[in-house]
């Protein structure tokens, strides 16, 4: 008996590209649909990630938080602010 398995493939190519190997695929199947409905496209997700210091994170972008190890302290303060909390 064969089992045919279908590859799926990110809605998200570009943000998966840039950002991919500091999240696990859980992570990115929250993450990435949340940052573009925020940001309103892949491309402004990106520039945001890469650009916008986090007070709250010592002032760190969240692509920093992730090259010094601190990914979760970055899906924290997501979790944070997308339940109505302050940056």
């Amino acid at each position: 008996m064969f089992i045919l398995v279908k590859e799926m493939k990110s809605n998200y190519p570009d943000l998966e590209k840039c950002f991919g190997q500091f999240f696990t695929q859980s992570d990115q199947d929250y993450l990435f649909p949340l940052l573009v409905r925020w940001a309103g496209n892949e491309h402004d997700a990106i520039k945001w990630f890469n650009k916008t210091s986090i007070p709250s994170c010592a002032n760190q972008t969240p692509i920093q938080l992730c090259q010094n190890n601190q990914s979760n302290a970055f899906l924290e303060y997501i979790h944070h602010i997308e339940y109505d909390g302050f940056a």
